[in-house]
């Protein structure tokens, strides 16, 4: 641990044992499968039921998206013509939350998009551009 400051300390871990036992092949496609389901996300889920002009990518990885919308949440954006059709698609994208085994089930499926942060602002530093 490193002091900077009376308020700021910076704390540094690293592992001291690697474990390399995931066959190639399944690292992989999950790496391959996670870049595809965001392009997915993308073309198939924002272009389609929102308008551009209401969202802005500020950063995307494998494994997460920063996402600037102009609303509350996604689903008050949702066009008005496509409602229905996004409420019947929306379990393809999103967690559902309309009865407790649904919760339970999809809370750690994956290719499910979850908000794990929101905010007012954000500072990055993107280390792929």
């Amino acid at each position: 641990m490193n002091v900077i400051n009376d308020d700021t300390y910076e704390v540094e871990s690293a592992k001291k044992k690697i474990k390399l036992d995931l066959p190639l092949q399944v690292g992989f496609f999950v790496y391959q499968y996670a870049k595809l389901r965001m392009l997915q996300f993308y073309y198939d889920c924002l272009d389609t039921y929102l308008d551009r002009s209401d969202y802005e990518y500020c950063e995307m990885d494998t494994d997460s998206a920063y996402i600037a919308i102009s609303g509350e949440s996604v689903e008050e954006l949702v066009k008005p013509g496509l409602r229905e059709a996004f409420e019947n698609d929306k379990c393809n994208w999103f967690p559902r939350s309309d009865t407790t085994e649904h919760v339970k089930y999809d809370r750690r499926k994956p290719g499910l998009f979850k908000v794990e942060w929101e905010g007012d602002g954000i500072v990055s530093l993107c280390s792929k551009t």
